[in-house]
């Protein structure tokens, strides 16, 4: 065992133990324990003192965190005023992956920037878990999502400000790389401007995963076209063609490892080296809310690579469990 690890170990056993009595027991100087304990703490492994050993996440979400706004107009009228009614909620794929995989018992923190604003108080108050990293940025407005949906609940139009998220640079990454390193698995949505992502995958651990889930076709443009050091793309066929200005199939020449597409009530292909499987989708007893329902797909995929199972092992599980917040007034995955 080398002395950083002996340091470490003695600190788990005292967090109060003091420098002299680590120096004592490991056999160092005190001064060179103090230089293992620094560097254990800008490592982010050491919370400070007492010394903290900071317990990782096993999932690290790093993107969007928005208000979602949903009004229903029993009839709609261009240029004249429309009687709605109005549903707020705390929305985001990433916010919404962190929320799901607690719910799954797999922890998870979230990494995001929001402005000093009431939306940032309600998009952060109920996160379950800890570890979060919530970027307050001054000057700048917490996302927002707003859709409109007529008497059938089918979507008129939206409106999303989302410009926050550019300001959500490597550098702001590279704030937090000492507490990153640490998780299994970064799953990351294209909130996220290209640079960054580009930096997550080139940073990235050899003994960790790395995710990557688009938000909507509007935002492929976001994706690097080279995903080398990406083990995971999980989107739907809209996104895949956008992407691959093609075919679907042909998403693992982009580098990526593997890949999952979705394509509505159409059979799930699972793309791998060895070739492409599909998976059929149940059917639905009810559809009351489809809100949702690609996020809870994309949890159940993360929480496996997080303890490493083989993602075509729990498709069908994934796929039960987007059918059941479909049929649910949720938006998020409930256990009973």
């Amino acid at each position: 065992m080398d002395k950083k690890q002996q340091i470490l170990e003695a600190v788990k056993q005292d967090p109060f133990i003091s420098q002299k009595e680590l120096a004592e027991k490991t056999g160092l100087s005190r001064s060179a324990a103090a230089g293992y304990i620094s560097t254990l703490i800008k490592e982010g492994v050491l919370a400070g003192k007492a010394y903290v050993v900071n317990e990782p996440a096993g999932v690290f979400c790093l993107g969007g965190a928005n208000l979602d706004r949903k009004l229903t107009a029993k009839s709609f009228q261009m240029y004249d005023s429309n009687p709605v009614i109005s549903r707020e909620s705390p929305g985001g794929v990433a916010r919404n992956i962190c929320v799901n995989l607690n719910q799954l018992g797999q922890r998870a923190s979230l990494v995001t920037v929001t402005g000093f604003d009431a939306a940032a108080e309600k998009v952060t108050a109920a996160l379950p878990g800890n570890g979060h990293v919530i970027k307050q940025l001054r000057g700048a407005s917490t996302g927002t999502y707003t859709v409109v949906l007529n008497e059938k609940h089918d979507m008129l139009f939206a409106l999303a400000d989302m410009a926050i998220y550019d300001a959500f640079t490597p550098e702001v990454l590279e704030e937090e790389k000492g507490r990153l390193k640490h998780a299994s698995v970064l799953a990351a949505d294209t909130n996220l401007p290209e640079q960054t992502l580009c930096r997550l995958a080139q940073w990235k651990l050899s003994d960790q995963k790395l995710v990557l889930i688009p938000v909507s076709a509007a935002k492929m443009d976001r994706v690097p076209q080279n995903l080398a050091g990406y083990d995971l793309i999980v989107l739907n066929k809209l996104e895949a063609e956008a992407l691959t200005k093609g075919s679907a199939e042909s998403l693992l020449d982009l580098g990526v490892a593997e890949a999952v597409v979705t394509d509505g009530l159409r059979p799930v292909q699972h793309l791998t080296a060895d070739g492409i499987e599909e998976f059929p989708v149940p059917a639905s007893e009810r559809l009351v809310d489809v809100t949702g329902a690609g996020d809870a797909f994309a949890s159940v995929l993360i929480k496996a690579l997080a303890e490493k199972k083989a993602v075509r092992d729990v498709l069908p599980t994934a796929l039960h469990t987007a059918k059941k917040v479909v049929e649910s007034e949720a938006s998020s995955i409930q256990l009973s």
